[in-house]
Parts: C-alpha cells; sequence; structure tokens
C-alpha cells in the first residue's frame, strides 16, 4: 500500500483512489496465518478482514480460499478495481494529449473489455 498527497507522487504500476491510497494494478488477495490477533485476509485493495472461526473452518476443509472469501464478502471489489485500473489509464492517455475526451474514454474501456474477455 502506498499513500500520497500530491499527484505527481504516485507511483507506476499502482491504482489509486479518491483519498490518495495505492495499492499495486494486480494484487491478489493473500492470508497471513500468524498474525498476533488471529489470521489476516488482505483485500487485493489492502483492507483487511479478520477471519472469523467459521471461515478459517471453511479453509481448512477446503470450501474457500481467500479469493472466494473476498467474493463473497466484497462482492463490488473487482469493479472498483476495474473503474480505478480504467481511471489511471485514461489519466495517463489524456497527459499524452494526443486524443479526444471521448475517443480515449472508448478506447479504455475497449481494452479493459477485451482484456477481461481474455482472462476468462
Amino acid at each position: 500500500m502506498h499513500i500520497v498527497s500530491d499527484q505527481s507522487l504516485q507511483r507506476p504500476g499502482y491504482v489509486y483512489n479518491e483519498h490518495g491510497v495505492g495499492y499495486r494494478e494486480n494484487t491478489l488477495p493473500w492470508i497471513q496465518w500468524k498474525h498476533i490477533d488471529g489470521p489476516l485476509l488482505y483485500y487485493s485493495d489492502g483492507q483487511l478482514h479478520w477471519l472469523t472461526l467459521w471461515e478459517r473452518l471453511r479453509f481448512w476443509i477446503g470450501r474457500d480460499n481467500a479469493e472466494s472469501i473476498q467474493t463473497r464478502r466484497r462482492p463490488d471489489l473487482e469493479k472498483g478495481i476495474r473503474n480505478a485500473r480504467v481511471k489511471a489509464r485514461y489519466d495517463e492517455l489524456m497527459r499524452e494529449g494526443k486524443h479526444g475526451h471521448y475517443e480515449t474514454m472508448f478506447r479504455v474501456v475497449r481494452e479493459e473489455v477485451e482484456c477481461d474477455r481474455l482472462s476468462r
């Protein structure tokens, strides 16, 4: 996670939310099992969730993994990450200034849809 107060300090490869908190673009959720307060799930956007006893049991018997817990707990997270990625790419292209406003937005959305289609 990376926090900035000025846009000029943003790192390449990071996606930033409206509060200036940045996280790597393609981060997968993961679990830190030996946290002092108990097993801790790190969401793709850097937020935290302590696993409940039920989630630990489902993980232990193989019914859940970090991605499925994230999807169940925060179903709109993937959409938010995708929107942040599109916004970052759009801002990057607009800074170059080679294209019109609508043309750039359509191009970025088309790239994202094609990327999503290829990943399935």
